[in-house]
């Protein structure tokens, strides 16, 4: 079987309403209702058009989160997700939405930074003199 993997930043909300951010931008693409219609008909040309399509996503929002689940819901995927951020991003996160007629073996959530931290040696501390620990407790006077 073929598949088809595609990937779209979706942009949180709360980011879009920050027009000096995307000053190149016209202002009503930036508005989520504008967004939101135009992010649903290209996911459902993404579905309709292309067979065993995962779709993955990036910048999910708390906000947008349950539209996206009833969406996904409609065409018969399933939306798995992984909310990291905080509230000042409104817990920004990503998510894989994978046909429901997929049969999923197994399924993990791994943040590449910290997989990286934990396969990567530790980096040795600099040696500087100028700040290094001195014991002064211990004198030869």
């Amino acid at each position: 079987m073929t598949v088809r993997v595609v990937s779209y930043n979706i942009l949180v909300p709360i980011y879009a309403d920050r027009p000096e951010i995307y000053s190149k931008c016209r202002p009503e693409f930036l508005k989520t209702d504008h967004r939101w219609n135009l992010i649903r008909s290209q996911l459902e040309q993404e579905v309709h058009h292309h067979e065993n399509t995962i779709i993955c996503l990036q910048e999910l929002s708390l906000t947008l989160l349950p539209e996206l689940e009833l969406f996904f819901r409609h065409l018969d995927y399933t939306l798995f997700h992984h909310l990291y951020g905080k509230r000042h991003n409104d817990f920004m996160g990503t998510g894989i939405a994978i046909p429901a007629s997929m049969e999923l073996n197994s399924l993990s959530i791994i943040r590449i930074g910290d997989y990286i931290h934990s396969i990567s040696k530790p980096r040795e501390k600099p040696v500087n003199l100028l700040t290094s620990e001195c014991d002064l407790q211990k004198s030869d006077m």
